[in-house]
């Protein structure tokens, strides 16, 4: 039934696991802030980013570029891989 479900999300929307993706890796890395002590206003001045920029990056991860994830992790001075389509 699930994987029913997901088939017809992706065949309405083929950006849907890459979207999926973005929001994993956001959260992972919202996690690791926090367990690090760190403010989303200290890592957004790392960023080079508004508080507002930034706050949208964890609460809208969809509409978001790989690059801005990145320098998330920058920020937060972690190497975090991320699988993309077509890689290994």
């Amino acid at each position: 039934m699930v994987e029913q479900f997901q088939q017809i999300i992706l065949e309405e929307d083929p950006t849907y696991g890459l979207k999926l993706k973005k929001e994993r890796a956001v959260v992972q890395l919202a996690v690791f802030r926090k367990r690090l002590g760190l403010t989303q206003k200290q890592i957004a001045a790392k960023m080079g980013v508004t508080i507002s920029k930034f706050k949208e990056i964890e609460t809208d991860p969809w509409n978001i570029s790989w690059d801005r994830i990145h320098a998330y992790s920058d920020a937060l001075g972690t190497e975090f891989e991320f699988s993309l389509p077509g890689s290994a």
